[in-house]
């Protein structure tokens, strides 16, 4: 394998990357970063080494640093990151990488490990490898160098064969990713289901779904007596408050959602209301979102909201209204602009399922 031409190859394409390494792998950015042009795709590299800042970058508490959990965090950020870098979010990638290699002073049973996960538009994918005792440390990191140009290349569809590069390191690795099934990889074509142009009275239930419950069926049910079309679940990749999921989160949640909405679900990178609709606008078509008092609220909150006039004007172009849903201890917001947007209903303001999914979380 030349790497030399494999990343220059790389550097030809439009694609942006932001790569996160913990515990090992740092020679990527020097060995990368050699040859010039790599301006052209490196977004970013952290080296996140202590604890305080390895939290920092995750913007969460880390109980266990090194696995695959772990390497799909840091891969979220590093997308998150590189969306900031890329005109187009097809082109962004983030690469997460965390490892145990060999050290001085070795303790007896020590296992040395590498989990490598990459988040684009396209796929989540984590790789595992776990080696047996034989190799130097500079010989681990090679193998961490190799694994992160594979994945990398593959995302920026570079074809290239690593088979040579491989062989060295096989009989030292007893399973590796593309030898024995230790890669997850979800796509995003395998769990989203699509809306059909023939569609014109498109009902839709943005929520994250973390996990979905009864409350969300009932609303959901609830929805369909009143509108007399099933709604479907929106999840989005991208949440302005809670960041980047991957594909493989979505896929565990779209898992959650019970019959018959399961096989429905949609999945976006709309950030916004707005955002969602103009995904799902077109000529003649009406869309309904179904929606909490609580999102209801926050989309009058000028901090999501912006400019209410012209959010309205967008609305009403694309034929958007809102059935909105009573919660539990939450007042309903009103707006002399917004409010002609809502479909009013007492079935839904009447709706008193009280249940969260934080508060789920936080039993189990």
């Amino acid at each position: 394998m030349n790497i030399e031409k494999v990343v220059r190859d790389i550097n030809a394409t439009p694609y942006k990357v932001y790569v996160a390494l913990a515990g090992g792998g740092q020679t990527f950015a020097s060995e990368f970063m050699q040859y010039g042009g790599a301006s052209k795709t490196i977004a970013g590299i952290n080296i996140p080494y202590g604890k305080e800042a390895f939290e920092e970058f995750c913007g969460t508490e880390v109980k266990q640093f090194v696995n695959p959990d772990t390497a799909r965090l840091l891969a979220k950020r590093s997308y998150e990151k590189c969306l900031k870098s890329v005109e187009d979010l097809q082109h962004a990638i983030g690469i997460g990488l965390t490892c145990s290699l060999a050290t001085d002073n070795e303790r007896e049973g020590r296992q040395h490990r590498i989990y490598v996960a990459l988040h684009c538009h396209n796929y989540t994918v984590v790789s595992t490898t776990i080696f047996e005792r034989g190799l130097t440390r500079a010989q681990e990191e090679e193998f961490c160098f190799t694994t992160i140009l594979n994945c990398l290349s593959h995302a920026a569809d570079v074809p290239v064969d690593f088979g040579e590069q491989m062989q060295f390191f096989i009989r030292y690795v007893p399973y590796m990713a593309d030898a024995t099934g230790n890669l997850e990889m979800v796509m995003r074509e395998d769990i989203a289901s699509k809306v059909g142009d023939e569609i014109d009275y498109l009902v839709l239930a943005p929520g994250s779904f973390n996990p979905f419950h009864d409350g969300h069926k009932a609303m959901m049910d609830r929805a369909h007596q009143i509108l007399g079309t099933m709604p479907r679940p929106e999840i989005t990749m991208y949440n302005a408050d809670k960041g980047v999921l991957d594909y493989i989160d979505v896929k565990k949640r779209i898992e959650t959602i019970a019959a018959p909405y399961q096989g429905m679900a949609l999945v976006t990178n709309a950030r916004t209301f707005l955002d969602k609709a103009r995904q799902f606008a077109k000529e003649g078509r009406q869309i309904i979102f179904v929606i909490g008092a609580d999102t209801w609220n926050r989309l009058l909150d000028p901090k999501y909201a912006g400019d209410m006039p012209f959010l309205y004007s967008e609305f009403v172009k694309m034929n958007v209204s809102f059935l909105v849903f009573n919660r539990v201890g939450t007042n309903i917001a009103t707006d002399s602009v917004m409010d002609v947007l809502r479909k009013r209903d007492t079935r839904a303001l009447n709706f008193n399922v009280s249940m969260s999914s934080t508060e789920i979380r936080e039993r189990s």
